[in-house]
């Protein structure tokens, strides 16, 4: 019993950190009087952003799901929604 609160302890981020990463990848982005191209050059500048932060070595769950909060961030605070 112990051995499986403990490994679901250990999962528990995981899951998280893999639905960080899913609402970054499938979002549509809207915001008022914005076009196609906005959104375009918008969302390079924001991945570009949120990947300079990211530290150097081993690309890690929780590092993928910390730059796509850096990214939503990002696009959040350009008026997106």
């Amino acid at each position: 019993m112990r051995y499986l609160i403990l490994v679901m302890l250990l999962l528990l981020p995981s899951g998280c950190a893999l639905v960080d990463i899913g609402q970054a990848a499938n979002r549509e982005w809207s915001r008022d009087g914005a076009t196609e191209q906005d959104l375009a050059r918008e969302r390079r500048a924001c991945e570009h952003q949120a990947a300079r932060s990211t530290l150097s070595g081993e690309p890690t769950v929780a590092s993928a799901a910390a730059e796509s909060r850096r990214f939503i961030g990002c696009m959040e605070a350009k008026g997106w929604r």
